[in-house]
């Protein structure tokens, strides 16, 4: 039996038995409630040291830096957050934040700048950039940077799905 408000009388009612949505595609490892439709309770599965390995990983490959049109490496010095799935009335949302990523660029060839970036993802993206050595191109380095960084966030969400839609199977 499941305590569920009646809407009309603003008042609590038990009802025995609530159908799951047919469109509702959760992992069978989370809870019987989170599976039924209209209710209010909620459950996390935690994801964060994967997330932050994951992120770390995607950064520090070899090949993103080409992304951003950048000669040089980026190294993850600081990753602070919380990568976790989420289940709220029935409803799977991915939730990325990270309170600090920290970022190391080094060029590798003359005319790109070097330094650090600092990321802050939480409902949106704010980004903070230190210069060892600047060059003409820093604006378009930061707009590349930026988005290359906004790009691996979604990635990351669609990986987490995955595993969530791996691991129900």
């Amino acid at each position: 039996m499941m305590c569920l408000p009646n809407k009309d009388q603003h008042i609590f009612t038990w009802h025995k038995e609530i159908k799951a949505t047919t469109n509702l595609k959760i992992s069978t490892k989370m809870s019987e409630w989170n599976k039924i439709s209209g209710n209010w309770s909620f459950e996390e599965r935690d994801f964060s040291k994967w997330g932050k390995d994951r992120m770390k990983e995607i950064i520090q490959d070899p090949k993103t830096p080409k992304t951003c049109n950048y000669d040089g490496t980026f190294k993850v010095t600081k990753i602070e957050g919380d990568v976790f799935i989420l289940v709220s009335h029935g409803q799977l949302k991915n939730i990325v934040t990270f309170d600090e990523l920290k970022v190391v660029f080094a060029s590798t060839t003359e005319g790109h700048s070097s330094g650090t970036a600092i990321v802050e993802v939480d409902n949106g993206f704010d980004y903070r950039f230190n210069y060892k050595t600047k060059a003409n191109d820093n604006k378009t380095f930061e707009a590349a940077f930026k988005k290359m960084i906004e790009d691996n966030v979604v990635l990351l969400k669609e990986e987490l799905k995955e595993k969530l839609v791996a691991s129900a199977q």
